[in-house]
This record gives structure tokens, sequence and C-alpha cells, in this order.
């Protein structure tokens, strides 16, 4: 707490000094800051507003034809100072229909025939949804014009009944057989209207995700005999519900550090439950969705944060709970250091659910409940991680979707450095920018993040080709890496707390995170922000020379990213490898040259600039060059072939690609290149691993293969 007090100090003396960011700022966000509705400080305006909307849902759900029937009532209460003529509601459901337009492929068998809306009653008069005039759906939205126009602040009542066929286990949401469903955009939904944008009409069409209005939520569940539900919300009935038994599981598991095991398998044989509706309410959210089954386990412990317990529930099938350790302990262990250490936030929900279930996707977030695809622990963190953006901190997913998976990627690779290092270890290497560096060094244009701003909108793959991890959660996640180490470890700390804590239940757009950062650093990040979001151009340092002890490194590429120099010596018994490195300071003020004196220069036998870093192009990091290094490897020919690793269980192949040694492991994904460091000794360009030629009687014999700190001998074939 004294080192929060101590940057909050150092941040309000900076404000004095503070200039505001030479960005471009597109004219919708202009208008923004001359309504005063958003701030160039980056918190909302004196005139912020945003819109609520409260639900009262009835639906039921019938596995043997995946049939889901609803009824709902609405009150949408226009919070803005516009006079709103029409309505725009949400058919996400349409993006399965037949002939729907999507950016990502449906299995034949993944589509259905779309919502089918029964009726619509608004103000006590039944709409004629035949009439196209007043009831018009196109795509994913529904537009419906109002005979009477919906004042500032007013309220509008709006009922649906409506049923639609859950969709085959595809995108996001489904069913996974024929008695277990993740039920994600199933309800007729009110679309957002803002200040930056208006009605949001974008279409559905998979390769985006969501933005919604803070809602309050009553929803009664009907399921069938024997069928458990996990969903958004608290329980409101769970002693109608369950029987006795389970009943006193459930409620132990609320006040237990430790896993309990609410349904097990033999529990599954006959649950008894004494009703099969199911109610959950939830206040000042952004969605909800909801699982089932009648052949899922459960397990469920709670966890402390401040002077409250959140209950936290894992569902999954069969022999799916354990991920390295049990599922709930891993969320856990994630919750509390979400909570205290980064953003340092306390988890904001009473509860959280994790069911383990669709399995052709990672992950994907609702408010209180994910739908977990691949299961390994940092898919299930990064779903828990989502609950904070953009569920608490409402970013609009579908124009800036880097906005929340640029801080989830960052935070999740912090927190398993933190508490799980065995896994980030075997994960990446010596520092967390290491795990950005192959994906980014693989892209093969040089892309800009921002690019949509100029159509208004930025999805999950504008402007680029196969780049959808590098554009949404590698770069934002790497530039946070860098604001991090440029700012230190409290500064960044105090200032992403701050922000979290600002714009919770809000809805912040790109520029109020760059504004943000600027008014509470003191400082005009726009060196960093114009490069890495707004600019096309790589990441990229080179060696230029090493004389006299110097080493000189030029910033070829127009995005700063740290320095990291690392130097092996010709007496390795005397003098060990030399590490140092640099954040992004280095390259401010338009510095494009770093003069680095190399201790101990005339022992150097190698220097290697960047190996942990996600430098574009590898080659030129060398000193002596890859070039000249090969020349000293007499004979590369003699080193190609096959290796059997024991303990690997597989084979290892070196070949020459492009005069070059490449190193592979095909059923362990390892591609790499080697870089030589003397005759017998090579890295992989990835610093990775290193590789050993194993002799004897002056022939190649096999390799001996050093990573993750031990030696493994591979035999050559």
């Amino acid at each position: 707490m004294r080192n929060l007090l101590i940057v909050f100090c150092v941040i309000a003396t900076a404000f004095a000094s503070y200039g505001q960011s030479n960005l471009f700022v597109g004219k919708n966000f202009r208008n923004a800051y001359e309504k005063g509705t958003r701030s160039k400080e980056g918190i909302p305006g004196e005139n912020y507003w945003q819109n609520h909307v409260k639900y009262d849902i009835h639906v039921e759900v019938v596995p043997g034809t995946k049939m889901l029937k609803g009824s709902e009532s609405i009150v949408f209460t226009n919070n803005s100072p516009d006079v709103l003529n029409q309505i725009v509601v949400r058919l996400y459901q349409n993006a399965f229909k037949k002939g729907a337009a999507h950016n990502i492929p449906l299995p034949l068998d993944g589509t259905t025939n779309g919502m089918n809306i029964k009726e619509c009653v608004i103000s006590g008069k039944t709409v004629n949804i035949e009439d196209s005039r007043l009831f018009h759906v196109n795509g994913t939205n529904l537009i419906i014009q109002l005979e009477e126009p919906l004042l500032p602040n007013s309220d509008l009542d709006i009922s649906f009944k409506w049923d639609h066929q859950i969709p085959k286990s595809t995108i996001r949401q489904g069913y996974l057989d024929d008695s277990s469903f993740f039920v994600g955009g199933w309800y007729p939904q009110i679309s957002v209207y803002d200040d930056v944008y208006g009605w949001d009409q974008l279409q559905y069409t998979f390769d985006s995700e969501f933005y919604n209005n803070l809602a309050d939520f009553n929803v009664n569940i009907t399921v069938p005999d024997n069928f458990l539900v996990w969903s958004t919300g608290t329980m409101e009935n769970a002693k109608e519900v369950f029987s006795d038994k389970i009943y006193e599981r459930y409620t132990k598991a609320k006040r237990s550090d430790k896993v309990v095991h609410v349904v097990t398998k033999n529990d599954l044989k006959d649950l008894k439950m004494k009703s099969t509706t199911w109610t959950f309410k939830a206040d000042d959210i952004s969605d909800f969705a909801f699982a089932m089954s009648d052949h899922f386990l459960w397990d469920a412990a709670s966890q402390q944060i401040n002077d409250r317990r959140v209950l936290i529930n894992n569902a999954y099938y069969k022999d799916k709970r354990r991920v390295l350790g049990d599922g709930v302990e891993v969320l856990q262990t994630a919750m509390k250091f979400f909570s205290e250490e980064m953003p340092g936030v306390p988890y904001p929900y009473p509860t959280y659910n994790s069911f383990l279930g669709l399995s052709d996707m990672g992950g994907m977030e609702f408010p209180m409940i994910t739908n977990v695809g691949s299961i390994n622990t940092g898919v299930l963190m990064h779903e828990l991680f989502h609950s904070y953006l953009p569920m608490y901190v409402r970013t609009n997913e579908r124009r800036f979707a880097w906005m929340d998976e640029g801080f989830a990627f960052f935070t999740n690779t912090m927190l398993m450095k933190e508490r799980f290092p065995r896994v980030f270890r075997m994960r990446g290497g010596a520092s967390i920018a290491s795990r950005f560096k192959k994906e980014m060094n693989n892209v093969s244009e040089d892309i800009k993040v921002c690019a949509g701003f100029s159509k208004g909108y930025l999805n999950y793959d504008v402007n680029v080709s196969n780049s959808t991890d590098y554009q949404m959660y590698l770069l934002p996640g790497y530039v946070n890496h860098l604001l991090f180490e440029y700012l230190g470890d409290a500064k960044f700390k105090g200032i992403y707390k701050k922000y979290v804590e600002t714009w919770a239940k809000k809805s912040p757009t790109p520029y109020d995170y760059f504004f943000f950062f600027e008014k509470m650093s003191g400082e005009d990040l726009s060196w960093i922000w114009k490069p890495w979001f707004f600019e096309m151009g790589s990441a990229d340092l080179a060696v230029e020379s090493f004389e006299n002890g110097v080493l000189k490194v030029n910033k070829v590429g127009s995005r700063p990213l740290g320095v990291s120099i690392t130097v092996n010596y010709t007496d390795q018994s005397e003098l060990k490898p030399y590490y140092t490195s640099h954040n992004i300071s280095v390259w401010k003020d338009d510095r494009n040259v770093l003069d680095e004196l190399i201790p101990n220069a005339d022992k150097v036998l190698s220097i290697v600039v960047n190996d942990d870093m996600p430098d574009f192009d590898v080659w030129n990091n060398y000193y002596p060059s890859v070039e000249d290094r090969y020349k000293k490897v007499s004979d590369l020919s003699s080193i190609t072939g096959e290796y059997m690793v024991k303990m690997l269980r597989a084979n290892a192949t070196i070949t020459i690609k492009d005069g070059k040694l490449f190193f592979e492991v095909k059923s362990r994904r390892v591609a790499q290149f080697l870089i030589p460091l003397d005759e017998d000794h090579f890295v992989t360009v990835d610093n990775f691993a290193k590789i050993t030629l194993d002799k004897k009687d002056g022939k190649i014999v096999g390799l001996i293969i050093t990573a993750f700190g031990r030696d493994i001998k591979a035999v050559r074939q």
C-alpha cells in the first residue's frame, strides 16, 4: 500500500509537465470530446452516459430436439441526450442460419434455421412482425421502428417470444453431445447505443466477439429431470432444486477453501432433483450465458476476496477435471493474483463457473461463466481474466478486440511467471518477451493494430492474413509488457489498477486507454503508441559492429523494443556468459544507436542481441555474423541426418535450408534454425536449446541437446 501511495504522489506531480499526445483522432472520437462525454485525459467526461436494460426471462431447453423456447420482458432506459426513433435488437442465432454471411466456416451440420421471433410487444401494443417497414430483420440485427419516439431519460417496455435450435458444438456455444450444452447468444438482446457510434449495427459473423449494455437479469431456466445447470449470476432457489445431500455439499463449498465434490459419478445415477426450474439473478453485467448437462461432474470451492467469499464451480466430463492439479485450485490461484497483484482489483462478482465442455475451440468468456475447450492451465486463467476486461471494463470487442485480449495475454503471462514458473519456463525461455518472439517473427507482413480506425472499427483480422493471434493478442500484449518495463513495476501496476477502477462498468475506447496511461504517467507516450498501433513497420535491431570493446546496435526498424545482450567468452571456465538488458527508454527522443561497453572484450567469443525478444530479423543480431560463423563449420552435410531421442521417444532431424542447419522434432513441434557457436556447438535461433555434437574418433555419433536445464542424448540413426 505504501508503494502505491508513493506511485500516485509521483503521478500527481507529473501532471503539471504532461502535454497532450499528438495522435491522430478520428471524427467519431473528436465528437465525443466536444460533447464532453469523454475527456482527453482518458477518463469519462462530465457528460458521459450509457444506457441500461432490465431482462426478465423464462427459457426452456428440450435436449431431444435441441430446441430453446423463451419469453422475455425488457425495460430499456434511454440515458442518452438523443431522441430514439428505432430500437436495434441483436439476434445472434441468425449467424447459424443456412446461407448466413460469416467469416469463419461452419460444418454442414452446424447450421440451423436461426432465431424465430414469434411475438413482439412494445409499450403494451403487439407489433406486426410481418410488416418489414416496422419490423426488419437484417442478418443478426432486428430493427424496430417506434410508433412513439423514445425521449431522453425515458423507459421503453418490450417483450418477445421466440425459439431457436441450439447449434452443434462450434463457435463459442452449442451442444457437445445430446445432453450437454453451452448456451450463449440465445435471447433477443438490445444493442448498444453509445456516444461514439450511436447504434451498434455491425453484423455478427463469428470473427468478433461482443459489446453489450449494462443490464440486470432475472432468468428462470427449465430443463428436464436430472439435468444440472451452471450459469451467470447467483442461484436463487438452490434449496428448492437440489436434493438435500447435494444442497449440503453446495453450501459447504461456499465456505470451503478446499475442493468439494458437489456432484460425483455415483450421484449422476439418480440426482433426485426437487425442481427442474433454476432461477438466477445478476445486476449490472453485460450478458448472460448458461451450461447444462445430465452427465457432467461438479467440483466447487470458494476464494476469500476481501471480506467476502466467491464461489468457484468447475463442471467437467469424466476425466477432464485435473489440469495441473485441480481446475478449481488453478482458478483460486488466478483469482487471488488478479485481485491482489494485477490488476489489483478485487474480483467483482459473487460466483465464477468454468464449463470444460466444447472441444473444438480454446475458450469463450461470458460474465461469471466460461466455456473452455482446450483443457490447460493457461486457457483456464485467460478466460477468468476476461471477467475484468471486457466484462467489468466493458470494452467494445466488436471493434477493438485487442484492448481486452492484449491485457489478458500480458496479465496471464505475468501470472504464469509468478505463480506457475514451471509451466512458464516450459513454454518459453528467459523472459516474458520470449513468449511473443516466435509468433511475431513468423508474421509475413509488418502490420498495424489500429488499421481499422480509418474504417471506424477493428476486429480480429483487419488487413492481415493469417495474423490474428499476432494482431489481437501478441502485439498489444507485448506493448503492455514494454510499458511495464519502461514505467517500472509499481508505477505500471498503479496505473493499470486505476484504469480498471476508473472504467469499471463503462466502455473505454483505444484513445481512452492511450490518454489515461499518458495522464497518469505524466508523459507523452506517442513515441510508443504511434509506431506500434498507428504505423506500418517492424521491431528490428541490428548489430553494426564490435570494435575496441564497444558493441554498436542500430534500431533499423521503426518500432521501439527492449534490448538484451548475451556475451559468450573464449575461456568460460573463468568468465561466465555476460547478460545485460535495457528497456525501450534507450530509443526515446528519436535515438537510433546504442553503444554498449562489453566487459572483458579481448576474450569475447560471440555476442547475440535480443535472442529473447521479438526482434523481427534475427539474422542481423549476431557477432560474428551468422555468415561468418557458418564459414567456420567445415562440413555441414556431415551433421545432417536423423537422430533418435530416446528420452522423448521421438526422432530429430537436421537438414540444410538456405545454407543453414535446420533442427526439427516434428512430434514435439520443434523447428528451428541452428546458429554456430563454434565447430561443435550450436544454439537454436530462439535460444531455447543448445546442440552439441557428440563425437567418437572424430565421427559424429549423436547429439547432446541441452534444454530445460538438462542434457538429453540423441543417437545418430
